[in-house]
């Protein structure tokens, strides 16, 4: 599968809200950084998280921009009543994601 393979194939599943698809995406010890925590955790205690949280909020304006080591994706969505923006880094290996990083950022404006 191709870095752009896998940017169509995370976009697909974000805006599905497919937590079983990303499972299948991601290497399971696959690190991920989150800013709002400043802390690294493993893609499946995360995506164990989500799911205990009853799942994923609804993702909207979702881009991908492949490079040669993965893609990154942009993307907005709306929690706890503020505006969120997201910058998700993800590397890829043959066809499993190993390694993420992920900008969360509120909108401070009434944009």
């Amino acid at each position: 599968m191709t870095n752009a393979d896998m940017a169509a194939r995370w976009a697909k599943a974000l805006a599905e809200r497919d937590v079983a698809d990303f499972r299948d995406q991601f290497d399971p010890q696959a690190p991920v950084w989150q800013s709002t925590s400043n802390a690294s955790h493993t893609a499946e205690s995360g995506l164990d998280g989500i799911e205990e949280r009853g799942g994923l909020p609804e993702f909207t304006d979702i881009r991908t921009t492949v490079t040669d080591w993965g893609f990154v994706c942009r993307t907005s969505t709306h929690h706890d009543g503020r505006n969120l923006h997201l910058a998700q880094f993800l590397w890829v290996e043959g066809d499993k994601i190993v390694k993420e990083e992920e900008y969360i950022g509120i909108q401070v404006n009434g944009g």
